[in-house]
């Protein structure tokens, strides 16, 4: 029976690069852990394409001269079920502390993580590896990507579903390169573990048994809920864009630098007053823009993304149909982040497993 590449023995994991690189020193993994991802259904590869150019000279009509032009940074949507925050999301943020400066306790007591964007000395980008595995594991693909960061990020919130991790993630350059994975004990699942393989998906912080479900999220306006509207689905948007250039004497980008960030929550449902039209219809310097928005994913509400200075951007609420006979009103707005708003997130819990040393942090 011929050799198919199926999806029953494949890996992925991440590593940290200390600083953004084309080709990251990835070696044999003695100095840079192992991460995990959440899990996911499936995986797309941003992997970095070579982009070819067709001449045609006056005196031909087939081609004559073909060359390869540049490597292409590749970009690809990462989705997972949202579960830790150790692989994805804490890679989003330029500064993390851990115990406000304090080591990580083993006790049972309380440990805390908090990110944000306060200052870059613990930025950092990734490098992806993976194995795609043939039948008779005799042909795997196995490729590194290098120089990773991810360019948008969302938490997309559906009635009756998961809590979906969304991540576009931009690599600069792969490598044709062979790594099983090596993941320290309490931080996976052991999914993809056999003979030389010992990983899996993300399993570390142990008051989470499952991946989040829509009824275990709470969305706070200034400490309440949010009024004037029966929510049905929520996306939290933040895009923290990266531009990447060629110099005249590499095909790979020798280059990149950041681009504006901005933050925003998209919500819908069923209108219930009026409170966030008149809201959307104020110019700008007469609307409350300094409510925090805070979205929690566990019971006690200390597990959360927020950004302050937030004010109702956007709404159709102008625009509204009187409904149909027996339905009820629907619509939809944007909270954004406003003048001088900050991003963070906060995980806290009684967790004894350090993670530590599986991302960059001031402490």
């Amino acid at each position: 029976m011929s050799t198919v590449y199926l999806g029953t023995k494949a890996y992925v994991f991440l590593k940290s690069e200390s600083s953004w690189n084309v080709a990251s020193a990835m070696g044999n993994g003695s100095s840079q852990k192992h991460v995990p991802f959440n899990q996911m259904a499936r995986f797309t590869p941003p992997k970095p394409k070579h982009e070819e150019r067709v001449i045609y000279t006056f005196d031909s009509l087939e081609p004559t001269i073909i060359t390869t032009t540049l490597l292409v940074p590749g970009e690809a949507v990462v989705e997972t079920f949202y579960r830790d925050p150790i692989g994805l999301l804490l890679r989003l943020f330029t500064r993390k502390v851990i115990n406000s400066g304090s080591s990580w306790l083993t006790g049972g007591s309380d440990n805390q993580i908090v990110a944000d964007f306060v200052s870059t000395a613990d930025e950092e980008t990734m490098a992806i590896q993976y194995e795609i595995e043939d039948r008779d594991a005799g042909n795997e693909i196995d490729r590194r990507l290098d120089g990773c960061e991810i360019v948008r990020y969302e938490w997309v919130i559906r009635k009756g579903d998961l809590l979906l991790e969304r991540a576009s993630v931009k690599c600069a350059a792969p490598a044709d390169a062979t790594q099983a994975p090596d993941i320290d004990a309490g931080f996976d699942d052991g999914a993809f573990d056999r003979a030389g393989v010992d990983g899996g998906f993300s399993a570390w912080d142990g008051e989470l048994t499952r991946p989040i479900h829509a009824t275990d999220i709470t969305l706070q306006l200034g400490g309440s809920a949010l009024a004037g509207l029966s929510i049905e689905n929520l996306t939290l948007v933040i895009v923290v864009g990266k531009t990447y250039q060629h110099t005249q004497d590499s095909r790979t980008v020798q280059i990149h630098w950041k681009e504006v960030r901005s933050w925003s929550l998209q919500v819908d449902g069923w209108l219930k007053t009026k409170a966030h039209l008149e809201e959307a219809e104020k110019v700008f310097a007469s609307k409350s823009k300094t409510s925090t928005l805070k979205i929690s994913y566990n019971t006690g509400l200390d597990k959360f993304l927020q950004f302050t200075n937030g004010y109702v951007a956007s709404a159709d609420f102008q625009t509204i149909d009187i409904p149909d006979a027996g339905t009820a009103a629907r619509t939809s707005f944007t909270i954004n982040g406003g003048e001088g708003t900050a991003l963070s997130f906060t995980w806290t819990g009684p967790e004894t497993t350090d993670p530590s040393s599986h991302f960059a942090h001031d402490n």
